[in-house]
């Protein structure tokens, strides 16, 4: 009996990190993960978005959507949240739109950020080069003629603080991770009335930062880069931003979401400074979820559980008797 019982505890915590720590890829993207925190949620009709946000530039909120930048030049959208972040582990989801008048090229693309404070005006999306936190960045349009890579594309970048990112270079010095992705400038959806959306999210668990994103009729999670090793700190704001030049397009947001995620025990790291802490280059784009998921972990549960329950009735039934009907003999 003791054997049973050691067993489930053992699987017991199995099952317990694995519901703080789901397989995300294959997912749905309504599937609820963590708590949700009403301080950072965004939904039509936006009765929060003047109380709990910031909003600068050409922001505005328009037919149940908030317009970051309209299909015009030279324009530029951010929005910060008031609140800040507490909880050491979350994920981030959003919900955006992006698109244009049909046959011309589109740019630049929009933004997610989780940064110490919200940047001052600058190329990256509307924000500076030199924020301190996390991007992903949502490129529609190719700035480095050396750059081979397909657009649009989905960036994870990381900055500390004290370097620039070389938006000539399509930020590659600071990119942790990147993956192609249809929308933006390639684009099937130009009206402007679809409720077809792009989603993203980002998600922070024990040190790993993964990205996964989900393709306007596709509602399962995709894998676009994963990190480990990535220190970032509490107390930091959620924003998002967009901005066009001389190419334009409508850049949106849908919704907006953060949840807080169970996790072990640790402790919180409000002074770190945004950094990998692997000197080896990253390995971020995952081609499928690592690990067991929740129904195999429940399988080997039951199957171990069985297991040791037919050893006992075996024991107590059959051997047992055995074993008292000998010492009668003696």
């Amino acid at each position: 009996m003791r054997g049973v019982v050691l067993v489930a505890s053992f699987l017991g915590v199995l099952l317990a990190q694995g519901a703080g720590n789901p397989s995300i890829e294959g997912s749905h993207v309504d599937e609820e993960r963590g708590f949700a925190m009403r301080d950072f949620e965004l939904r039509p009709p936006f009765p929060n978005l003047y109380t709990a946000w910031d909003t600068t530039g050409d922001s505005v909120m328009i037919n149940n959507r908030i317009s970051l930048t309209r299909d015009q030049r030279s324009m530029r959208g951010t929005i910060w949240s008031r609140a800040r972040v507490q909880e050491r582990d979350w994920e981030a989801q959003a919900s955006i739109r992006i698109y244009g008048n049909a046959g011309k090229l589109h740019a630049e693309g929009i933004a997610l950020w989780h940064v110490a404070d919200a940047p001052l005006p600058g190329p990256v999306f509307g924000v500076n080069e030199n924020f301190k936190g996390v991007g992903v960045l949502f490129d529609t349009y190719k700035n480095d003629p050396n750059n081979h890579e397909s657009y649009p594309r989905l960036s994870l970048v990381l900055n500390d603080g004290t370097q620039n990112l070389d938006w000539d270079k399509d930020g590659a010095n600071l990119n942790l991770g990147s993956c192609h992705v249809t929308g933006g400038a390639q684009s099937p959806d130009t009206d402007a009335r679809s409720n077809k959306v792009f989603r993203i999210l980002l998600r922070y668990y024990m040190e790993n930062l993964e990205l996964y994103y989900s393709q306007y009729d596709d509602f399962k999670w995709t894998a676009c880069a994963k990190v480990e090793a990535v220190r970032l700190p509490t107390n930091y704001i959620f924003g998002m931003s967009a901005s066009t030049g001389d190419l334009t397009n409508n850049h949106e947001i849908v919704t907006f979401k953060v949840s807080a995620l169970d996790a072990p025990p640790h402790s919180s790291m409000p002074a770190v400074v945004p950094e990998h802490k692997v000197d080896t280059p990253a390995q971020p784009v995952i081609q499928q979820s690592e690990g067991w998921g929740w129904g195999m972990k429940f399988f080997f549960l039951l199957l171990a559980l069985t297991l040791c329950g037919v050893g006992f009735y075996i024991y107590k039934a059959v051997w047992l008797p055995k074993v008292q009907m000998r010492k009668r003999f003696y």
